[in-house]
């Protein structure tokens, strides 16, 4: 979830979820039909601005089906729909829930998400690709011998070259700004 862009790395997602800003060499400037839906007002979040963003990535037909966002938000997310919480089992009622639905989505929280955003996935969409005829995608380093406070052990690195895959930005929203 890094909110700056390295020469080398891969796209961060900030990048992806924006209405301007070249990705995959296709400018939203010239290509409005690449623009994702974003949407930066500085609020507290509402049910009604997540169905707006939701609805305006799914285009009626093709809705995100992953929400992610940032611990604060997600609470407060929860909280909005406790005036309509229903339960049909003492069980489900008195266990909680592990994770929350937006219009069939799902939604949850990353300790690492930028705190004021959230972000409205289309996963058909999005996907972290590598070549599979590369011989480089996964690289593997030999182990070594190391000792580290007295404790005896082998280490090896893996790197990974790939990036994300991007083939319908507009089929992605986000909210900028929310507060909880």
């Amino acid at each position: 979830f890094a909110t700056s862009q390295t020469v080398n790395g891969v796209i961060n997602w900030q990048s992806l979820f924006r209405d301007t800003g070249t990705v995959g060499g296709i400018n939203p400037t010239t290509y409005a039909w690449w623009k994702a839906k974003y949407d930066n007002t500085a609020e507290p979040l509402t049910v009604e601005d997540m169905f707006d963003i939701y609805n305006q990535a799914g285009g009626g037909s093709d809705n995100p089906d992953v929400v992610v966002t940032g611990r604060a938000l997600f609470q407060k997310y929860n909280s909005l729909l406790q005036t309509q919480q229903r339960f049909t089992s003492t069980d489900m009622a008195s266990a909680g829930f592990e994770t929350l639905k937006f219009h069939g989505a799902d939604m949850f929280f990353d300790e690492q998400a930028i705190a004021d955003e959230v972000w409205f996935i289309n996963s058909k969409y999005l996907y972290l690709g590598a070549l599979p005829e590369m011989t480089k995608s996964f690289k593997v380093t030999p182990f070594e011998r190391m000792t580290s406070n007295g404790q005896l052990g082998q280490v090896s690195l893996v790197s990974f070259m790939g990036q994300y895959v991007l083939t319908n930005r507009r089929r992605l929203g986000a909210l900028d700004g929310r507060t909880a």
